[in-house]
């Protein structure tokens, strides 16, 4: 029988990213490392990029302006699916291949 050593279970993803924003987060840091990037100035200096005030997720960029998130230039871009069901899809289809 083959040993997965590198599988998750249901019930460690949903320990793991039980929230919207766990979710946020770990795309951030896996596309971005944690340092907002513009898709359309490519700019990521920390001072010339500010999280929007009213909606989690969202940047604007201080040099052309641009409103961006996480989701700009994925598959995820236009979707109305939750980041943490496109997570757990990605993991689990990861998982099964």
């Amino acid at each position: 029988m083959t040993q997965y050593t590198n599988t998750i279970s249901t019930f460690e993803l949903l320990e793991k990213f039980p929230t919207e924003e766990s979710a946020r987060h770990y795309f951030e840091k896996k596309l971005w490392d944690n340092k907002p990037k513009c898709p359309s100035c490519a700019n990521q200096t920390p001072t010339q990029v500010y999280h929007h005030p009213s909606r989690t997720g969202l940047y604007r960029c201080k040099c052309c302006q641009t409103q961006f998130s996480v989701r700009n230039n994925t598959v995820m871009h236009a979707s109305k699916i939750s980041l943490r069901k496109w997570l757990y899809g990605t993991i689990f289809n990861r998982d099964c291949s």
